[in-house]
């Protein structure tokens, strides 16, 4: 899948002939919960990992979690540069993720 690169720099930066180019996507992350589980505090949990996880040096970013408990399943949506640094958020956080995927969305 191939997602536009942000461009970063100043102008000044651009002149020289210097270019910035960071590689940022959307990554869904599933996992158990319960059925009877917070999901105030899970989101609490997942985005104190990924800023634990920033502060280590990953490019991450908790968005938002969403959870199904009839079907004990929950979602983390994440910005990151890799699906290694979203696995490493979930580490952090203390959660083990079934499986991390590239995302995308719509309005």
């Amino acid at each position: 899948m191939s997602h536009s690169p942000i461009r970063c720099g100043s102008p000044r930066s651009r002149r020289a002939g210097l270019r910035l180019t960071l590689h940022i996507a959307l990554y869904l992350a599933k996992f158990y919960l319960p059925g009877d589980a917070a999901l105030g505090g899970v989101a609490v949990q997942a985005r104190a990992g990924a800023q634990e996880a920033a502060r280590a040096g990953a490019d991450v970013r908790f968005v938002r979690a969403i959870f199904v408990p009839r079907d004990e399943s929950c979602f983390a949506l994440y910005r990151a540069g890799s699906v290694q640094a979203v696995t490493m958020a979930g580490a952090m956080a203390g959660l083990v993720f079934d499986r991390v995927a590239e995302a995308l969305t719509a309005p």
